[in-house]
C-alpha cells in the first residue's frame, strides 16, 4: 500500500462519496486502499517502515489517543459544564470508538505490558499539561466529573480483584496502615482513608470454592477489627467502613442458597452483630447500622436468623413511619431483604406463626382503609417484590389479603366505577403480573434484591426482565393455580380502566376542546400525576391482563384514544400495547384496524397536519407488525402437517354472488367477486346444492376487508397538501400490497391499479409540461406523484378563447380525477373505494366551512387555490393549524375525490334476497346471518351515499365570487362517478338549477342575465369534464334498450343550443366561452359514442 504526504489540498476521485475538503494548513497522510478508495488520517508520528505488528499497535494507540483528546475537548468546550462526564463518554454512542476499544482489547491479549506502558505514559503526559487544584472552588461543577473518574478507578480495582485478590488486599492494608500511623488524625487523613475505602467499592468475594470464601472473609475480618477500633466520634470514617462492608456483603448474601456453614463466616457475624445492633437506636448511626445489620442477618445461619430477626423486624416496622424519609427508606429496604431470607431461603416457620408475621408486616406497609402505602414516595417495585416473595409460600395470603385489598375488588360499584387509590392499585396490578409470569414460565424463586446503580463506565448494565405479552386466559390461570383469584382482579381492573379514562383519559386528549392552546403542565396538576402513572401501568398490562366484562371493541377504542393523549409516555405505552395486541391476538387484528381508522377519520381532523401524520405513521407501524406476525405464523404452519381439503371448503363458498353487508359497515359490490385474486371457486358435480348461499370470496377474509379499509384511508390521504402526508399514504398502499401477497382472497391492490394507470393519466391529464418531458418520467405512481406535485401552473398558458382554463388548475387535483376514472379505481378496487368514500365525505364537510363563500368569515378571502403546497408548519404538540390557503387546496382535492368515488344508494332491503338462490330457503338465510355475525370489524351507524353529497354540492354551481372557486367546482363535480351522474342531474333538476339553465325567456335585468349565463357555463363545463372522463361508457344515461340519450341531457342540450345562437345584449366573453365549451362537449360526446349507435342519436 503506497503512502504519500499531502500538505495543502487533496485531490480525490469524484466518484468517492466520502470525499471532503481539508484545511489548507492541515497536513494529512493519504493511503490508497486495495479497493480503490483513499484512507486519509491526520499527520501522526508513525514509522511506516516498521514491522506490521508494531505498525498496527502504534496506529491503533494513536487513533485512540486522538479520539480521547477530541472527546475530552468537545466535552469541556462544547457541552454544558453541569453535564456529567459519563454522559458524554457513554458507550455505544460512537461506533468508531467502540470498534477501536474492541480492537484494543483483542490486541491486549498479545502485548498487554507494552500497551499498558504506553497508556500510562500518555496519561502522565496529560496530567502534566494541566494544573489541578484540591479545592472545590477550583473544580467547580467539574467536581462531579472527578468523582466519576474515581468511581471508574474503583471499577478497575474490582475487575483486578477477581484475579489478583491477594495483591489488592495487601496493597490496600499497606496504604491503610500508613495512614493510620499518622498522628494526630487530621481531617485530611480521614478524607484520604475514606477515598481509599471507596477504591474497593467494587471489590467482590468469590464464592465458588470454600477456600476463596475463607480468604475473602479473612479480609472482611481485618476490616471489621479496624471498624471496631474506631471511636464513634469519627462518624464519617466509621460510616465509610460500614458502607464498604455492605457493598461487599450484599453479593455474598445473594449467592447463599440455603445457609453457609463456614466457621470463619459464622465468627465474623458473631463479631459484628452485637456492636452493630447497639447502633440502630442512635440517631447519628442509624442510617449506617441498618444496612450492615441486615447483611449480617442475611449471611447468618437459619437458627441465628430466626432467633434474632424478630427484634430487628419490630424496630424496622416502627421506623417505616419515621419523619425522616431517608430512614424510612432504609428501613423498607432492610425489611424486604429480611423477608426474602425468611420466606425464600428459610421457608418460613409454622403456618400460624408465619401468618401472624406476614399479617403484621402487611398491615404496616399496606394499612387497611388507607389511600397510600407506608412509607410514602418509596419505589413501588419494592412493594411489588414483597408481595412476590409472600406469594412464593403463601399464595392465598398474597391475593386475598393483599392484592384484593390493593385493587379494591370489594369496592367495585354496579356502574363499574371505583374510587382510585393510585399507589396501591399500581402495586396490586404489578404484583399480579409478576406473580402470573413467574408461575406460567415456571421460574424458580426470585433472587435476593440487589441495588444496582449506574456505574461511571457503563460496563455494568442492568438486564431488564422481559415479561409475557400473551393474554392470560382463564384456562392458563387455571393451569397455574390462579383460577380463584383471577376473575375478581379482572373485574377490578375493568372498573379502574373505566374510571381512569373518565378522570385523566378523555379529558386530556389532544383533540379535546379542553386542551386547545394549552400545555400539559397547565392541565396536569399534582393530583393527576399519580393517576396518570397508574393509567400507564394499566395500559402496559394489556394484553397480558384483559378487563372483564369490558367488550374487546370498547377496550380497543380506549387504547386508540390514548394514542393522542397529552402525556407523551402514555401515548407511547398505548402504541406498544396496540402493537402487542396485533402480534398476540390474531382475532383482534381486524377490529384494531377498523377502530383505529374510524377514530382517525372522525376525530383527527386536517386542522393539525402534524398530529394527523403522526397517527398515520403509527397505522403504518401496525401494518408492519401485522405482516411480521403473519410471516411468523406461516413459518409455524410450515412445520406442521398440512391439513387437506381446507382450501376446497373455503373456495366452494363464493361464486355467483351480488352484494352483502358485513360487520365492517361496507357494502361489498358485485364486481369484487371477479376482482378477487382467487375468484375461481370449486363446485361440486351437478352444480350448487339448492338453497346454498352464494357469498363473495371477500366475506370469508376479514383480514382482506380490513386491509381494503386501510387502502380507502390511503386514498383519502392522497388529498393532503403536505408532501409527507402523500408519502405516508403511498407507504400504506405499499405495505398493504405486501400483506396481500400473504393472503388469497382480495381485490386488486390499489397501488397496482395506480401504477398501471399512471402512463394514461400523465398523457391525458397533465398537459402543463411538454409530452417529451412527461415520457421521460418514471411511469410508477410514487415517482409521478413527486413530479406532479412540484409543477407550478402558469397563467400565461391560459387562453379563454381556446377553452384551456385547465392550464391553471391544480395539477395534482387533475391527476386525482384521472386516477379515479371509473375504469380504474371504482371498477377494479370496489371494496377500497367503498371504504374511502365515507372518509372523504366526512373530511369534505369539515373543510367546507372554511371555504364556503356564504360564510361571513370567508368574505375577504383572496384566491389562494393556485398552489397545492400547504403553508402549514409543525409545532410541538398538535402542530400549527392549517392556514386558509391550505384549507382551500385541501378542499379542492377532497371535492374531486368525493365526487369521483361517491357511491349510489344501496338497496338494503334486497341485499340478502339477492345473495341467495331463488328458492329463498330459510336455512340459507340463517346460515348467512350466522356467518355475517361472526365477521369482525367496526360497525358504522349510518350509511351515506351520493344523494347526501349532491344535496350539499349542487348549490356550489351558483358560486360566482372568483374564477378559482368556479373552476374547482367544475373540476370536482365534473369528476362525479358515472354510475351516479343520473342522480346528480336529478338533484340539479330538483334544486331548479337545470330549469334555470334551460330558461329560454330573455331576462331584462342585466345582473340576473349575467348570473344565469354563468350558471349555464358552469353546467356545460361540468358535463364537458364528465364526457372527457368517459361518462357515457359507464353511466346509465344511455338507454340499454333504445340506445337513446337521457331526456334530461337532451332537453338541456336543446335549450343551450337555442341560447348560444342568440347574442343580444350578452356579455361577449361569457357567451364566447359558453359557445366554445358547448361545442367541445358535443364533440366529446360524439367521439365517445360507437358508430353503430349513431342512428340512435340521430347523427
Amino acid at each position: 500500500m503506497a503512502a504519500r504526504r499531502v500538505g495543502n489540498d487533496l485531490s480525490r476521485r469524484k466518484s468517492d462519496p466520502t470525499s471532503s475538503k481539508l484545511g489548507n494548513n492541515e497536513a494529512v497522510v493519504a493511503a490508497e486502499l486495495p479497493w480503490g478508495s483513499l484512507k486519509v488520517v491526520g499527520n501522526m508520528s508513525i514509522d511506516f517502515h516498521s514491522l506490521p505488528a508494531k505498525f498496527t499497535v502504534q496506529n491503533l494507540l494513536l487513533e485512540i489517543f486522538s479520539m480521547f483528546e477530541k472527546k475530552i475537548q468537545y466535552a469541556c468546550i462544547e457541552e454544558p459544564l453541569d453535564k456529567f462526564l459519563n454522559k458524554s463518554l457513554k458507550r455505544c454512542d460512537d461506533t468508531y470508538l467502540d470498534n477501536l476499544l474492541r480492537t484494543l482489547g483483542n490486541v491486549s491479549e498479545v502485548c498487554l505490558p507494552s500497551i499498558l506502558e504506553a497508556l500510562i505514559k500518555w496519561y502522565e503526559e496529560q496530567i502534566s499539561l494541566r494544573k489541578r487544584s484540591s479545592t472545590r472552588a477550583a473544580y467547580g461543577v467539574n467536581l462531579h466529573n472527578c468523582l466519576i473518574v474515581a468511581e471508574t478507578f474503583a471499577e478497575v480495582i474490582g475487575v483486578l480483584s477477581q484475579t489478583h485478590a491477594k495483591l489488592v488486599q495487601k496493597t490496600f492494608f499497606t496504604l491503610l496502615n500508613e495512614y493510620r500511623k499518622e498522628t494526630p488524625l487530621t481531617q485530611s487523613v480521614v478524607t484520604n482513608i475514606i477515598s481509599l475505602l471507596m477504591a474497593l467499592k467494587f471489590f467482590r468475594i468469590k464464592t465458588s470454592q470454600v477456600s476463596e470464601i475463607e480468604q475473602g472473609v479473612s479480609f472482611l475480618d481485618e476490616l471489621a477489627s479496624y471498624y471496631l477500633e474506631i471511636d464513634l466520634k469519627q462518624k464519617d470514617l466509621k460510616h465509610a467502613i460500614v458502607g464498604l462492608l455492605v457493598e461487599i456483603l450484599l453479593p455474598v448474601a445473594a449467592q447463599i442458597k440455603t445457609e453457609a456453614n463456614i466457621p470463619a463466616l459464622i465468627a465474623f457475624v458473631d463479631k459484628l452483630y452485637v456492636p452493630t445492633l447497639e447502633l440502630i437506636n442512635k440517631k447519628q448511626h442509624k442510617m449506617a447500622a441498618y444496612p450492615l445489620l441486615t447483611c449480617l442477618l442475611c449471611i447468618s445461619q437459619s437458627k441465628f436468623f430466626l432467633n434474632n430477626w424478630v427484634q430487628f423486624l419490630n424496630t424496622t416496622l416502627s421506623n417505616l413511619k419515621n419523619r425522616d424519609p431517608k430512614i424510612s427508606r432504609v428501613a423498607l429496604e432492610s425489611l424486604y431483604r429480611l423477608l426474602w431470607v425468611y420466606i425464600i431461603r428459610n421457608n418460613c416457620e409454622g403456618n400460624t406463626q408465619t401468618r401472624n408475621r406476614l399479617e403484621c408486616i402487611c398491615n404496616s406497609i399496606f394499612p387497611k382503609g388507607n389511600r397510600s402505602v407506608v412509607p410514602r414516595d418509596a419505589p413501588l417495585n419494592i412493594f411489588v417484590k414483597i408481595i412476590h416473595f409472600i406469594a412464593q409460600q403463601k399464595l392465598d395470603i398474597a391475593f386475598k389479603d393483599i392484592i384484593f385489598d390493593l385493587l379494591g375488588c370489594t369496592r367495585v360499584t354496579r356502574s363499574n366505577t371505583i374510587t382510585i387509590y393510585p399507589e396501591r392499585m399500581n402495586i396490586g396490578i404489578r404484583a399480579l403480573m409478576v406473580i402470573a409470569d413467574g408461575l406460567q414460565q415456571k421460574e424458580g424463586p426470585p433472587g435476593m434484591p440487589r441495588t444496582i446503580v449506574p456505574v461511571a463506565s457503563g460496563t455494568i448494565q442492568r438486564m431488564r426482565k422481559t415479561y409475557l405479552t400473551r393474554p392470560l386466559t382463564a384456562d392458563v390461570a387455571r393451569s397455574i393455580g390462579l383460577e380463584l383469584y383471577y376473575l375478581p382482579c379482572r373485574k377490578a381492573f375493568d372498573a379502574i380502566l373505566r374510571t381512569l379514562d373518565t378522570d385523566v383519559g378523555k379529558c386530556l386528549m389532544l383533540t379535546s376542546s379542553r386542551t386547545k392552546g394549552k400545555e400539559p403542565d397547565d392541565l396536569i396538576g399534582s393530583d393527576m400525576k399519580p393517576k396518570l402513572d397508574l393509567f400507564r401501568t394499566c395500559i402496559a398490562a394489556i394484553p397480558r391482563l384483559l378487563p372483564e366484562p369490558m367488550p374487546h371493541h370498547d377496550l380497543i377504542d380506549l387504547l386508540t384514544r390514548m394514542t393522542v393523549h397529552m402525556d407523551e409516555e402514555l401515548r407511547q405505552t398505548a402504541y406498544l400495547t396496540l402493537q402487542n395486541l396485533i402480534t398476540e391476538c390474531a382475532d383482534w387484528r381486524e377490529d384494531i384496524i377498523h377502530t383505529y381508522i374510524n377514530f382517525l377519520t372522525n376525530h383527527i381532523q386536517d386542522t393539525f397536519p402534524v398530529l394527523l401524520e403522526s397517527a398515520v405513521r403509527f397505522l403504518l407501524q401496525l401494518l408492519c407488525f401485522w405482516k411480521s406476525a403473519i410471516q411468523q405464523e406461516k413459518k409455524k404452519e410450515n412445520l406442521q402437517p398440512t391439513l387437506n381439503g381446507i382450501g376446497t371448503i373455503i373456495s366452494s363458498i363464493g361464486r355467483g354472488t351480488t352484494t352483502i353487508s358485513n360487520s365492517a359497515g361496507v357494502m361489498i359490490p358485485p364486481n369484487s367477486v371477479t376482482n378477487a385474486s382467487s375468484h375461481q371457486s370449486v363446485q361440486s358435480e351437478g352444480g350448487n346444492a339448492i338453497g346454498q348461499p352464494h357469498l363473495s370470496p371477500l366475506m370469508n377474509n376479514a383480514s382482506a376487508i380490513a386491509l381494503h379499509n386501510v387502502e380507502g384511508l390511503a386514498l383519502a390521504l392522497l388529498c393532503q397538501t403536505r408532501v409527507q402526508g402523500k408519502k405516508m399514504a403511498i407507504s400504506l398502499l405499499r405495505e398493504v400490497k405486501s400483506l396481500f401477497s400473504l393472503m388469497e382472497l382480495h381485490d386488486k391492490p390499489v397501488l397496482t391499479v395506480l401504477d398501471e394507470a399512471t402512463p394514461y393519466v400523465l398523457n391525458k391529464y397533465i398537459e402543463h409540461v411538454p409530452l417529451a418531458e412527461r415520457q421521460s418520467w418514471n411511469q410508477d405512481f410514487a415517482s409521478a406523484c413527486d413530479k406532479i406535485c412540484t409543477i407550478d401552473t402558469d397563467d400565461n398558458l391560459v387562453n379563454s378563447d381556446k377553452g384551456n382554463e385547465y392550464m391553471h388548475w391544480d395539477t395534482w387535483a387533475c391527476a386525482l380525477s384521472g386516477y379515479c376514472e371509473y375504469k380504474f379505481l371504482p371498477e377494479q378496487c370496489p371494496t377500497a373505494v367503498n371504504f374511502a368514500w365515507p372518509t372523504l365525505f366526512v373530511r369534505l364537510n369539515a373543510c367546507n366551512q372554511f371555504v364556503d363563500p356564504n360564510n361571513p368569515q370567508n368574505e375577504n378571502r383572496a384566491s389562494l387555490l393556485r398552489s397545492s403546497r400547504s403553508k402549514a408548519t409543525a409545532s410541538t404538540l398538535c402542530g400549527e393549524a392549517l392556514d386558509q390557503g391550505s384549507y382551500l387546496s385541501l378542499w379542492q382535492k377532497y371535492l374531486v375525490m368525493s365526487c369521483a368515488l361517491t357511491q349510489p344508494p344501496s338497496q338494503h332491503t334486497s341485499v340478502l334476497a339477492r345473495s341467495f338462490s331463488p328458492n329463498g330457503n330459510l336455512d340459507s338465510i340463517d346460515s348467512v346471518r350466522s356467518m355475517t355475525s361472526s365477521f369482525r370489524g367496526h360497525r358504522t351507524s349510518a350509511q351515506v351515499n351520493c344523494v347526501h353529497l349532491f344535496q350539499k354540492i349542487s348549490s356550489m354551481l351558483r358560486w360566482e365570487q372568483t374564477r378559482d372557486m368556479r373552476d374547482n367546482v367544475v373540476l370536482g363535480i365534473g369528476s362525479t362517478n358515472p354510475r351516479c351522474f343520473d342522480l346528480l342531474l336529478e338533484e340539479l333538476l330538483t334544486k331548479g338549477i337545470l330549469r334555470e339553465a334551460q330558461e329560454r325567456k330573455n331576462e331584462s335585468n342585466v345582473r340576473r342575465r349575467k348570473r344565469r349565463d354563468l350558471l349555464r357555463l358552469q353546467v356545460v363545463r361540468v358535463i364537458e369534464i364528465a364526457m372527457f372522463r368517459g361518462l357515457l361508457s359507464a353511466s346509465n344515461l344511455v338507454d340499454s334498450q333504445t340506445g337513446q340519450l337521457s331526456h334530461i341531457l337532451l332537453d338541456l342540450f336543446s335549450a343551450i343550443r337555442v341560447n348560444v345562437e342568440s347574442d343580444s345584449d350578452r356579455d361577449i366573453s361569457t357567451i364566447t366561452s359558453l359557445r366554445l365549451h358547448f361545442a367541445k362537449t358535443i364533440t366529446l360526446m360524439v367521439n365517445s359514442i360507437p358508430r353503430k349507435l349513431y342512428h340512435s342519436f340521430g347523427f
